[in-house]
């Protein structure tokens, strides 16, 4: 079991990672689902009960965000609720340390994903990252140290969107192609 929670746990960074560099929201949220999916199949097959609860909330708040993006509300009450679910996981699956980072990176990627824009989420992305890569070695999660590849994306992606806002290119009118 631990061989198939290492490979959904790399093939969940290679989907996340490319996210990053999606422009919209919308598409890097869609793209997050799959790579949660891998997260909680990587998780369960480790042996982390709080991890895999956690992202199971984790992948339906990145659901949520996704309709709440397209009819473009605010939906604050679903943002406690998350929030609430996140604590009382925490609660019931108390497992020392490695619960508490789980609970603090997932609480954390819920602020991003629900209220900033992508590149907010880029940047505090990276930031989170480190509680994520620290998650990960406290399980024992050897693959998990991909987290650092994470780091590197979150802040590359964020460069190259702030070069490019700064660098801005004219698009043709549609009628002129």
């Amino acid at each position: 079991m631990i061989a198939l929670g290492y490979f959904f746990t790399a093939l969940n960074y290679l989907f996340y990672c490319s996210s990053r560099f999606l422009r919209r929201k919308k598409d890097m949220l869609l793209m997050d689902l799959l790579a949660k999916i891998l997260t909680i199949l990587g998780l369960y097959c480790l042996g982390s009960t709080s991890g895999a609860f956690s992202f199971v909330v984790v992948f339906f708040v990145l659901i949520a965000a996704n309709i709440k993006i397209r009819l473009n509300k605010k939906w604050t009450l679903f943002f406690i609720v998350f929030q609430i679910l996140y604590f009382l996981i925490l609660i019931n699956t108390y497992q020392g340390i490695s619960s508490a980072l789980v609970f603090t990176t997932s609480s954390v990627s819920l602020f991003c994903n629900w209220w900033l824009p992508p590149q907010k989420i880029r940047f505090f992305g990276g930031c989170n990252s480190v509680l994520f890569l620290l998650y990960q070695i406290s399980i024992r999660n050897w693959a998990g140290l991909l987290e650092i590849i994470v780091m590197f994306s979150n802040f590359a992606s964020y460069l190259k969107y702030r070069r490019t806002r700064h660098h801005h290119i004219p698009q043709k009118h549609p009628c002129h192609t």
